[in-house]
């Protein structure tokens, strides 16, 4: 895989509580993700933001759509979707 052809993904996930969201947090970093975890904009829920590195494909973002939608589901949160930083 050629680095020109990488591009940074962010992946937008939301919590209810800080505990889940650095459960959530934790679970990415070992699949590989760079993660930065916070309070999000409402003031109540937790935002993790979970970046890396890919050669984006719609097969691939609907896997990792599927991923994350699936791993945020067994703690009630929200994957609200993905952007790449253009270059």
């Amino acid at each position: 895989m050629n680095d020109k052809e990488q591009q940074n993904v962010s992946h937008y996930l939301y919590l209810r509580t800080e505990e889940d969201a650095s459960e959530v947090a934790t679970e990415l970093r070992k699949q590989g993700y760079k993660t930065e975890t916070r309070l999000s904009a409402d003031g109540e829920n937790w935002l993790v933001l979970a970046q890396h590195r890919v050669v984006p494909s719609a097969e691939y973002i609907a896997g990792v759509r599927d991923s994350m939608e699936r791993l945020v589901e067994r703690v009630h949160g929200e994957y609200d979707g993905w952007e790449v930083a253009v270059s």
